[in-house]
């Protein structure tokens, strides 16, 4: 299962001719002859039972089909652990790359200086607004009053030329 899942990560950037694709294939399916020859005790010729080793003596080998059932059972569940130990290995691997990727791209915040009260308060004083206010209002219109009484004058006299 996990070189299963290898592969469909393979296939997601890779082509079908990619070698690594083509291996991982290969792979693959020696794996699943060899569960099936584990399962049902054939060894590729079609004989089931006796296996001859190299010096010409037969050993006598019972294929787990054979067996009583609790032995069945015990050869599925533990084939069932492996696939799970392989598939947590692999997800805990990929988990902690995850991580690390993360903790990389994570911007670092860090305080320069700590926020204080201020020592005088900052509000509006207002008495002096007002003051300031009223005076410019009166320099401004008491400019105005002088500029516009001069325009008056300059229209009321005699154009000489």
């Amino acid at each position: 299962m996990a070189a299963e899942v290898q592969l469909q990560v393979i296939r997601s950037f890779a082509t079908e001719a990619n070698p690594d694709t083509v291996a991982l294939r290969r792979r693959i399916a020696e794996m699943k002859r060899q569960l099936a020859q584990m399962q049902y005790g054939e060894d590729g010729s079609g004989r089931q039972g006796a296996s001859v080793s190299g010096d010409g003596r037969g050993d006598f080998y019972v294929p787990p089909a054979r067996l009583p059932e609790v032995g069945l059972e015990l050869t599925r569940l533990v084939r069932e652990v492996k696939v799970q130990e392989t598939l947590v290995t692999l997800l805990t691997q990929q988990f902690e790359q995850v991580r690390i990727a993360e903790a990389r791209d994570m911007p670092i915040v860090q305080v320069l200086d700590r926020a204080v009260p201020a020592v005088y308060p900052s509000k509006p004083r207002l008495w002096l607004n007002l003051a300031l206010a009223g005076t410019g209002s009166l320099l401004a219109g008491l400019c105005l009053a002088f500029f516009l009484n001069r325009i008056r004058d300059l229209r009321r006299q005699p154009r000489t030329t």
